[in-house]
Formats: structure tokens, C-alpha cells, sequence
């Protein structure tokens, strides 16, 4: 199967989001580019108390959203919910998973030319529908994706994450100093290459 994936990996609070937010950015005017940003959800003290899903349609500067995840505060009725499983200290909302984002990366595939996706994680991997979407939506896709993946995961022995390896165009490793503007210039190039062959 033909390589198509730009990963994206790092550090916890390395800046995956913000960087594939700018690439984003930067391709706007040019490319149809859209799919899913995560960003956190913090309170007045500027605590993370939980997570969002964006979801950029191309040339759309204002995302729709929704909860992806929050802080579990020990709600039993809450947790009862089959909204929600517990994650370590978070209770994921994988309804919103299922009906939101899963949607949202199945139309981006259709209509855009590059998808992005941020991010594949153990939480959203709770969702089996998420997993499904990943493996026989965006794997068997001919379209280019940019997708950022946990350390954590992208360390792991899953047969999942191998098989995203494998249709890896190129992989970029953050951490806290990254030089950002370097990276962006480096990913742009693969995508010229990428557009590049497969116009031949």
C-alpha cells in the first residue's frame, strides 16, 4: 500500500497540536485541508481540566467542537453514563467520539485533499468506532494525512500503530525546544514531493 502519512509524535505538552494547527494554517489559501484539532480545556486558573475535538472544514477558520474529555470529579451518576468511560483521571466521552469526530474525519476524507488528524491516543481508542474509521477510512485512503500520534502509543506493540508505521511518509519526533518553523518547512516539502509523484 502506497505510503500517505505524515506522523507527528512527542513529548506530553510538546506542541503536536500547535504545530499541525500551523501547518494547517499555512496551507489554507492553497490546499483544502481539514479534519480534527484537539485542543485543552482549561479553568480560570489556567488548570487543564479536559480536552475538546475541533473539527476544521477547509478554508473554515471557526471549527465546530465538542467535548472529547474532562476530568473525572467522581459524579457516580455521571460515570454510570454510557456517555462516558473512565480514563485514568478522565472520563471520555466516547458518544461524542462515535458521533462527532468519527463523522467529521470520514467527510474530511471525502472532501479534502488533506486530511489532518490530531490526534490518536489511547482515549480515543476507547471508542471502537474511532479505531475502525482509522483502519479502514483514512489506512485505505489514497488521500495525504498529517496525523500526530501519543509517545505513548507510537511506543507501543500494537499491531494498530505498526500498520501506521508502515504507510509513514516521514516522521517528526517533538520535543519542548522544537524548532517549529524548520519542521513546517520540512513537512511542506514532503507534501510538494507527495503531490509531485502522484501526479505522474
Amino acid at each position: 500500500m502506497e505510503k500517505h502519512i505524515i506522523l507527528i509524535t512527542g513529548e506530553p505538552r510538546c506542541g503536536k497540536s500547535t504545530l499541525i494547527n500551523l501547518v494547517r494554517s499555512k496551507l489554507i489559501t492553497s490546499m483544502k485541508i481539514g479534519g480534527i484539532i484537539c485542543t485543552q480545556i482549561n479553568n480560570d486558573l489556567q488548570e487543564r481540566i479536559g480536552f475538546q475535538a475541533n473539527y476544521y472544514a477547509s478554508r473554515n477558520y471557526y471549527p465546530l467542537s465538542c467535548e472529547l474529555a474532562k476530568i473525572n470529579l467522581c459524579n457516580k451518576q455521571e460515570f454510570e453514563s454510557s456517555e462516558y468511560i473512565r480514563f485514568r483521571k478522565y472520563l471520555v466521552n466516547v458518544s461524542n467520539i462515535k458521533n462527532f469526530i468519527v463523522p467529521a474525519i470520514k467527510n474530511s476524507i471525502l472532501t479534502e485533499e488533506i486530511i489532518i488528524l490530531d490526534e490518536i491516543a489511547h482515549m480515543q481508542l476507547l471508542c471502537q468506532d474511532f479505531k475502525e474509521c482509522i483502519e479502514n477510512e483514512l489506512f485505505d485512503s489514497k488521500k495525504l494525512g498529517i496525523v500526530t500520534i501519543s509517545e505513548e502509543l507510537y511506543n507501543s506493540n500494537e499491531k494498530f500503530v505498526e500498520k501506521l508505521k508502515s504507510l509513514s511518509l516521514g516522521l517528526f519526533y517533538l520535543k519542548s525546544s522544537v524548532n517549529f518553523e524548520q519542521i513546517i518547512n520540512d513537512i511542506d516539502n514532503l507534501i510538494s514531493d507527495f503531490i509531485k509523484e502522484n501526479l505522474c
